[in-house]
């Protein structure tokens, strides 16, 4: 490898791993800051699960037409859009002068970074042809996502509490423009026409059955599971999904391939991701608007809460490869489920009256 195409290819890992960080770091951040965003706007705590879950349903039901975008398209050019779209976004939420504008711009951002997480990932991919730099590259990436998404609360405490909660938006406008320098420099255009083609029916199908459930859920918090619009909301996304099901069966370029679940360990490790992603992920929401409130805690102190997980995030990160190759993909699975069963026992000591320090 040439001198020029190692810089080139470092320029690229610093512009992915830069947009992938701020991709998934947005997935959390803002659970410190919904107690203040709520003295701000007011309104129930609905409110709050839209400004947090609007994000992950966009991301969620995108990512999977994300990656074929950039294949069809240019993965540059698609990667590029996608975080120049992502920073406008981070603007918006920041000058948001209501919740329903907020919510709208955390949706779009979420969109946004469903092209900017896959995309990456094939950019890495493209780049790195070798299998163990790939690998290499693919992992590193992956650690420092996932120190982002735990890093989220603790980066925003501090933000919040000394700026506003506009401030963890607005952290978004000098780290996306670095990223779209580096990008600019240093990604090479790449696609593959020959690669399966967009499933339209089957994206609209997967946004509309996730958006009715999550919309039901939230309804049914204060309207009760059986009023009229829950309940309808609830049987049109059992319709909506069972055409997605049937989509994804019958079509040439399904964007979700019902057979790869005849994979049993596909299927047995996607299932533990799916139900311990929804308790960590849920936890992180609750447990913040916990602190803040009937703790009275402040956004730093519920911030610092959660920095044993990021502790142990960043020091398994740099043996978790190895561990897994001795131990098995799947022996993580009940160690994160004993968590958080601990973590559904527990009970934060009382906060000293005396003391703005938050007490382990």
């Amino acid at each position: 490898m040439t001198e020029t195409k190692i810089v080139a290819n470092r320029v690229l890992l610093a512009a992915v791993y830069l947009a992938s960080f701020m991709a998934l770091l947005d997935a959390s951040v803002v659970t410190v800051a919904l107690p203040t965003v709520q003295r701000d706007f007011g309104g129930p705590l609905a409110n709050l699960q839209w400004v947090f879950d609007g994000y992950t349903l966009a991301l969620a039901t995108a990512m999977l037409s994300g990656g074929v975008l950039g294949d069809r398209f240019g993965r540059r050019r698609v990667f590029l859009a996608g975080l120049a779209l992502f920073t406008v976004a981070s603007l918006a939420c920041a000058l948001a002068p209501g919740i329903g504008w907020l919510v709208a711009a955390r949706i779009v951002q979420g969109a946004a970074a469903s092209v900017l997480i896959p995309g990456g990932l094939s950019l890495l991919a493209q780049a790195f042809s070798e299998p163990a730099r790939r690998a290499r590259a693919l992992g590193l990436g992956a650690v420092i996502g996932g120190l982002a998404f735990v890093a989220g609360p603790l980066l925003g405490g501090p933000l919040t509490e000394t700026f506003g909660w506009q401030s963890i938006f607005l952290i978004n406008l000098p780290l996306g423009a670095v990223a779209l320098v580096l990008g600019v420099r240093g990604i090479t255009e790449s696609a593959d026409p020959s690669r399966p083609g967009l499933d339209p029916v089957g994206q609209v199908l997967a946004i509309a059955w996730t958006g009715l459930l999550v919309y039901a859920v939230i309804e049914a918090g204060h309207a009760g599971w059986s009023a009229p619009r829950v309940v309808g909301c609830l049987a049109a996304a059992a319709v909506c999904l069972a055409a997605f099901l049937v989509a994804e069966s019958r079509g040439r370029s399904p964007m979700l391939p019902l057979t790869f679940f005849r994979d049993g360990d596909f299927a047995v490790v996607n299932l533990a991701s799916f139900v311990l992603g929804a308790a960590s992920y849920g936890g992180f929401f609750l447990l913040s608007l916990y602190l803040q409130g009937p703790r009275g805690a402040s956004a730093t102190e519920a911030g610092l809460w959660f920095l044993p997980l990021v502790l142990a995030t960043s020091a398994m990160g740099a043996v978790s490869g190895r561990v897994s190759r001795r131990i098995g993909l799947l022996a993580g699975y009940p160690l994160c489920a004993a968590g958080l069963r601990a973590r559904s026992c527990w009970t934060p000591p009382p906060r000293s009256r005396s003391s703005r320090c938050c007490s382990w």
